[in-house]
């Protein structure tokens, strides 16, 4: 008796789930919870307070408002490609060391992502490239911080294994954390459509989708073909040097898979707005009792980002 009413249940709560997250996501236009559009409103208002006079006037930069309205920008020959290989060369030696990687199905990943700048050290002449942070600080009208790095490599997925577990990243869907998280993507090498690159549609055409019917990563609720309609995604094949901006929140996107024989070797770095610790001991004593609070009421407790190199600098040499 007890299955018969499992049986039964389970379907409507399912059907009510999916209701709630269709309302929910034809308002706001993306499927991200609203605490994470609260958390990031909280917290742009207390950087605020540490963030000085004529700040948003010294730095503006355009590439920031189109990161704004689209939710991504792509600026080739952004980094020189001599930066790219070295970074490659340090790359490959990491993400070959079993000490080092997770493997998820048909893709590894450096697993001890708070010591990558141990094995990836180059990393670092990316996060501190002038271009990123002026487009940064405009897009936040304040200062920023690291949150997570992903080293990936991508592998071929065969036909026979294209399953949800190995396509995780393949679905296309929104990435559900603060709003205010901004991805770069930095492919490693020349990087064509045979490679797999990241595929994503623009923020208003997320919100068409959202309102379509669109549900989540699983529950697609929409056809396909809807969802790869060429008139509007972007595949973000380029060359070794490009960097891609994106919010992965509020744009659906989602990951390519390579052909066979081929590979995409990819860094990618999380920031939101913060300080790093060497401008936090730059600030007065009164500041700097007042920023851990006021950025702990910003903080989502259902996300783990933003605390993970709170004690090291990578951007503010």
């Amino acid at each position: 008796m007890s299955n018969i009413l499992i049986d039964t249940v389970k379907p409507v709560l399912k059907s009510a789930r999916l209701g709630y997250l269709n309302a929910r996501q034809s308002v706001t236009g993306a499927s991200v919870s609203l605490v994470n559009f609260g958390s990031a409103m909280m917290r742009s208002t207390t950087m605020n307070f540490f963030t000085p006079p004529g700040f948003r006037q010294e730095n503006y930069d355009s590439r920031a408002d189109k990161l704004r309205n689209d939710c991504y920008v792509t600026m080739p020959d952004f980094y020189e490609p001599q930066l790219i290989r070295e970074v490659h060369e340090q790359f490959k030696k990491a993400i070959t060391n079993e000490s080092l990687i997770t493997n998820h199905g048909y893709s590894r990943t450096i697993k001890n992502m708070e010591k990558m700048d141990e094995y990836i050290p180059s990393m670092v002449k990316l996060l501190r490239h002038e271009g990123l942070k002026r487009i940064m600080h405009s897009f936040y009208n304040s200062y920023f911080n690291l949150t997570s790095v992903s080293a990936t490599r991508l592998y071929p997925v065969p036909e026979k294994d294209r399953t949800p577990e190995h396509l995780l990243s393949a679905v296309w869907h929104c990435d559900d954390v603060p709003v205010d998280l901004v991805h770069l993507v930095v492919y490693l090498h020349d990087v064509t459509p045979a490679h797999g690159p990241t595929k994503l549609v623009s923020r208003k055409r997320t919100r068409e989708l959202m309102r379509m019917g669109y549900g989540r990563r699983y529950e697609i609720g929409i056809p396909q073909n809807v969802l790869e309609d060429e008139k509007y995604v972007k595949d973000l094949s380029s060359k070794a040097g490009t960097a891609h901006l994106m919010l992965p929140c509020l744009t659906l996107h989602r990951a390519g898979i390579p052909n066979d024989g081929l590979i995409r070797d990819s860094l990618f770095f999380s920031f939101r707005p913060g300080l790093e610790h060497q401008q936090f001991n730059r600030l007065s004593p009164i500041k700097r009792k007042m920023y851990p609070v006021l950025q702990n009421l910003g903080e989502n407790r259902l996300y783990a980002g933003g605390k993970l190199f709170g004690r090291r600098t990578f951007i503010y040499a």
